[in-house]
């Protein structure tokens, strides 16, 4: 007899982590039961990419309660293609119609070769009429494919699979992080790129996949101070001294000096991506930036993005409040997500998105 699930997992897989988030409903709350998180196999991942992946969500999950729970996974920002669209307002029966039609001219792959989903976000003002603001997210079938199969590998059948750069905003309005007639940016800063999503009263305006990731700050820290590429990613998290490699390494060599220049290189596609967004599409300019990701703790990355970007409003994203709670019974078995917790942003978003539907 089918039985209804009772918690959701999220599965999140990074090209360096695998971040998983157990969460069960209990009133107007989300307890968090469980959290771990999974380094992937760099040699491994080089050689079989699918097989590191599997074996690190596999890790990562082994102590879930899974067969109680509904799997949520998310694909990647850059994987997907995402469509804002306005139509005027039509009866609900004609609207989905018309929301074919309009992303069928905008989305590049035929609708026959997509998984493709919609959501109403909104009504807005234009020209004295009344429009509807549509969320349109479209996936290949194959990308949907590759995803599934590290899935099935490790044993897992997802219940839900959505968006990262959604799944941001769902764990910030969990949070209680969302302020009216506000515009956040939420940068999500991953190993290998970066998500940036726009939302104006918490509604979603506009995403941005960036090819930049924090390993371009752990490459130059591991050349500059000639250390392993997992010490440099501990100085990178704030978890090893970096003082003392500097020391080693001579007195011309400090940190600043050293992520300079990746850094630069990512403050500028967030301006372009922030220009665009405020220029282009004539939207607001943005109040507040939350950074989420393994990245997002360094201080010499929040320093920059201020003062480069004029915006002193900048926080690290807290998803552990607002609806989201850790279970008191569960402190031993969420030691990841209390010691980094910016890291779980993206498995936080997807959980509650799947917790709620239950």
């Amino acid at each position: 007899m089918f039985t209804r699930p009772q918690r959701a997992v999220s599965v999140d897989i990074g090209s360096n982590s695998v971040k998983v988030i157990q969460l069960v409903r209990s009133g107007d709350k989300l307890l968090v039961e469980r959290a771990a998180k999974v380094e992937v196999d760099q040699e491994q991942y080089a050689v079989d990419p699918l097989l590191a992946s599997s074996r690190a969500v596999r890790d990562a999950t082994v102590e879930c309660s899974l067969a109680q729970s509904a799997v949520v996974v998310a694909l990647p920002g850059h994987s997907v293609v995402t469509r804002y669209l306005k139509l005027q307002q039509m009866p609900k029966e004609e609207l989905q119609g018309a929301i074919e039609i309009e992303a069928g001219q905008s989305i590049p792959y035929d609708l026959s070769e997509v998984i493709m989903n919609s959501h109403i976000l909104t009504e807005v003002s234009e020209d004295g009429q009344t429009l509807v603001k549509v969320l349109v997210v479209a996936a290949r079938n194959d990308v949907i494919q590759s995803r599934l199969e590290i899935l099935n590998q490790a044993g897992l059948a997802p219940h839900i699979m959505g968006v990262d750069s959604l799944s941001l905003a769902d764990a910030c309005e969990l949070a209680d992080d969302f302020r009216p007639d506000e515009t956040t940016a939420i940068i999500n800063v991953g190993a290998s790129s970066v998500n940036i999503h726009f939302c104006r009263d918490g509604i979603s305006s506009f995403m941005r996949e960036i090819g930049w990731g924090g390993k371009e700050i752990a490459t130059a820290i591991q050349r500059s101070l000639r250390v392993e590429a997992d010490t440099a990613r501990r100085i990178q998290e704030g978890a090893e001294d970096s003082e003392k490699w500097e020391k080693e390494a001579g007195e011309q060599v400090t940190m600043e000096s050293i992520v300079r220049s990746p850094i630069q290189r990512l403050i500028g596609e967030i301006r372009r991506s922030f220009d665009y967004y405020e220029q282009q599409l004539y939207e607001k300019s943005v109040d507040r930036i939350i950074l989420s990701g393994g990245v997002a703790p360094y201080p010499p990355l929040k320093d920059a993005i201020s003062r480069e970007m004029g915006i002193e409003n900048i926080e690290v994203a807290s998803p552990l409040k607002g609806k989201v709670e850790v279970s008191n019974a569960a402190e031993s078995t969420v030691a990841d997500v209390l010691l980094h917790p910016a890291q779980f942003v993206v498995a936080i978003g997807m959980a509650g998105r799947g917790a709620m539907a239950l």
